[in-house]
């Protein structure tokens, strides 16, 4: 069912409004801008056992193209997310999702607002999250972490702590919810 399999490296840090809109400021002084709008319809069982196994399924869609993306053997190492990730397109949405013959059901979605910076061997990106009545601001920094990131950006996760994935803070209101 899922035929690409990749490696993820990233490093995310929660922001304010107000960092997010400083650093918006400073990346489009320093590179152009890519906006699009991604929305993650996020699936699991009803004792949500992808999640408690670190694990995340779910359906990217982004313009016209759907993806299904199962992400495992999360990590964390010097504060940067690591996973496995295999993905293929799909031509439409459904309820669930048949993965190592365990069925799987939609629960809800949560949609970005991703302006995209590219840079020579890496990707920052900007987002504004919404889900479940919260907006939320996060930068994202996609690459192995030797490589020349301004000082500013880096400055963001100097000291920080591991920030939870989109999914688990989706997931952390999900459960508020449904209990």
């Amino acid at each position: 069912m899922l035929n690409k399999t990749s490696k993820e490296y990233e490093k995310k840090a929660m922001l304010t409004y107000n960092q997010y809109m400083e650093i918006q400021e400073l990346l489009d002084s320093l590179a152009e801008m890519k906006q699009h709008i991604q929305i993650n319809y996020y699936y699991d069982d009803a004792g949500l056992s992808l999640h408690k196994r670190n694990e995340t399924l779910r359906v990217r869609h982004i313009g016209e193209k759907l993806t299904l993306e199962h992400k495992f053997n999360k990590h964390y190492q010097d504060h940067m997310h690591i996973c496995d990730e295999n993905s293929t397109a799909v031509t439409e949405m459904t309820g669930s999702l048949l993965l190592t013959g365990n069925r799987y059901d939609y629960l809800d979605s949560l949609v970005t607002v991703r302006s995209v910076y590219a840079f020579d061997g890496f990707e920052i990106m900007l987002d504004v999250n919404y889900y479940f009545g919260i907006t939320d601001y996060e930068i994202e920094v996609e690459t192995q972490w030797d490589v020349k990131i301004p000082e500013t950006v880096k400055k963001i996760f100097d000291g920080s702590h591991s920030t939870p994935g989109k999914y688990k803070r989706f997931i952390q209101k999900y459960v508020q919810l449904v209990k």
